[in-house]
């Protein structure tokens, strides 16, 4: 998925739609950060596979519960796995909504 001509995510649409769940962790890992131990960090605590951009460092990891963030945050730290960037993005409401009914759902909203 590219984004302002920059890739900012990676993986087949149905975890790329995963990543979306209620709430998305999206980090940057450190320059020289082990993405695969990082990766199995957030299996073993999240029982799921975040999605990885490895050119640009970036991962996105889906959260059922925004609470878990805290545990991915310290789970990498513990691992030694330094990050750059880390946020945690609600989903859009809209975004859920299907393409054909997005107009009549804006006009409902307004």
């Amino acid at each position: 998925m590219i984004d302002r001509g920059r890739k900012v995510a990676e993986g087949t649409p149905e975890k790329l739609k995963a990543s979306v769940g209620n709430s998305t962790l999206r980090l940057r890992l450190a320059d020289g950060a082990d993405q695969n131990l990082a990766t199995a960090v957030v299996r073993r605590l999240l029982g799921e596979e975040p999605v990885l951009s490895p050119e640009s460092g970036r991962m996105n990891v889906a959260l059922a519960d925004a609470d878990r963030a805290a545990d991915v945050l310290i789970g990498l730290r513990q691992a030694g796995i330094a990050i750059t960037l880390g946020e945690r993005r609600r989903a859009h409401p809209r975004r859920s909504v299907p393409r054909a009914d997005r107009s009549r759902h804006r006009r409902a909203l307004r």
